[in-house]
């Protein structure tokens, strides 16, 4: 399985250098968005926000490539095969959510060193231990998301197209989530945002810059990112069953 990763990873990276200027503007119009958003909650602290942004970044993958993955093999009628195969649909599922991280972290780079130079954040007046720390949190956040993509995945084994509904999750994590404490939610959206693990990760985040580290926080936030992965896993193999035993993936 370590060669099929590095296959993934160089297929993707090749896919990325035929399509290397609509990326650059891609990443730009992110830069803008971002860099507005610094701007717009300037009154709170902007080196918690760079790295809020960051970990929502990684996010907008983490909630919907498990769903273009499963999408992708039913249409090229390939899960089947996948499914009699001796490795499962979801460690092939995990292996390419593993490939997407690695190559978003090759983009985000540039991305946000380019970023902390043009916003108000001021990384150089952090220590390296704090950074390490935090990045440690976004990374723990962005692999417990994929837990949440692929409890998402499980609809398209019925419904074969739900990427555009997945990908309304983004826009929602990032102005009701909790990514940011500007603006007073209602009573319903405030229930949702807490499904999320923005809040947590924004008060932890919020704290290694103070120095503090809130145990109960860091517990919380790491009940959900489990919670995420058995969701995910347990409705995934569910609902494959079903849609194997009801006839869902074939002729499609």
């Amino acid at each position: 399985m370590g060669k099929f990763f590095w296959y993934e990873a160089l297929r993707e990276l090749r896919e990325l250098q035929n399509y290397r200027v609509n990326l650059i503007f891609a990443n730009l119009s992110l830069v803008v968005l971002f860099w507005g958003f610094t701007n717009y909650f300037s009154s709170g602290n902007p080196n918690a926000m760079f790295f809020l942004l960051f970990a929502w970044y990684f996010a907008t993958h983490s909630t919907t490539v498990p769903t273009f993955i499963i999408e992708d093999e039913i249409n090229d009628r390939t899960i089947i095969s996948l499914y009699q195969s001796k490795y499962s649909i979801e460690r092939l599922v995990l292996w390419r959510c593993g490939v997407q991280i690695f190559v978003d972290t090759l983009k985000a780079i540039p991305l946000f060193v380019l970023l902390a130079f043009i916003t108000k954040a001021s990384l150089g007046d952090i220590s390296i231990w704090s950074i390490l720390s935090i990045l440690f949190l976004d990374y723990l956040v962005i692999i417990g998301l994929y837990g949440l993509g692929i409890f998402f995945s499980s609809f398209t084994l019925f419904f074969s197209r739900t990427s555009s509904v997945v990908s309304l999750l983004n826009y929602y994590m990032l102005f009701f989530s909790g990514l940011t404490n500007e603006r007073q939610l209602s009573p319903i959206l405030k229930k949702i945002a807490d499904l999320f693990p923005f809040q947590e990760l924004n008060l932890l985040i919020s704290s290694i810059l103070q120095n503090q580290v809130p145990t109960r926080i860091l517990l919380i936030l790491l009940a959900k990112v489990v919670a995420y992965w058995l969701l995910g896993l347990l409705i995934f193999r569910g609902a494959l069953k079903l849609a194997i035993k009801g006839g869902k993936l074939f002729g499609t």
